[in-house]
């Protein structure tokens, strides 16, 4: 089958996406961590949508995972990919994006910051380094993730909300 690209219906899809009463699909392996802030995102918002575990690859825009589908009451179905642009464009669709142009960057700078802890530091470093090593040789990888990386980054995150009066939010009192 064809890879699927994207609907260049700029103005119609914009019409499509900010209509009501919208379905969505997230296409990813059937694992924990796969799609995790897109689907937070979406029972969040408690909206319509349904995991797709089963994916191939070959269709997706980018030959790869996490895919996005939007799917109007019409039928008409819309395919986003990449995960960050998913959870951008959901977070955008339920209002968790910002009021203005400076929430939105510090939403994105907490997003980014957090984006990278999972994809450098946890997949790439711990599990991609670790993989194949000994015993001992992993579990140095976890200690050093858990007493050094992941801790720099749940201090630093924690002085964020501090500052943001412990109100359980990284930016106003919403998002």
């Amino acid at each position: 089958s064809a890879m699927k690209t994207f609907d260049l219906d700029l103005e119609g899809n914009s019409k499509l996406i900010a209509s009501g009463d919208l379905k969505y699909t997230v296409g990813y392996f059937g694992m924990h961590l796969g799609g995790t802030s897109s689907r937070g995102i979406l029972a969040y918002a408690d909206a319509d949508w349904t995991p797709i575990y089963q994916v191939e690859k070959s269709e997706m825009p980018f030959e790869f995972i996490p895919i996005l589908t939007v799917i109007h009451p019409d039928g008409k179905e819309l395919v986003l990919a990449e995960n960050v642009a998913i959870d951008i464009f959901l977070a955008k669709q339920f209002g968790l994006h910002g009021q203005n142009a400076w929430e939105e960057a510090l939403i994105n700078s907490f997003y980014s910051s957090s984006n990278t802890m999972f994809f450098q530091e946890v997949m790439n470093n711990f599990c991609g380094e670790a993989a194949g090593k000994r015993d001992e040789e992993k579990k140095g990888y976890l200690d050093k993730f858990l007493n050094e990386q992941f801790q720099k980054w749940a201090r630093t995150h924690e002085a964020h909300l501090e500052n943001n009066r412990l109100n359980g939010h990284y930016v106003g009192n919403h998002v």
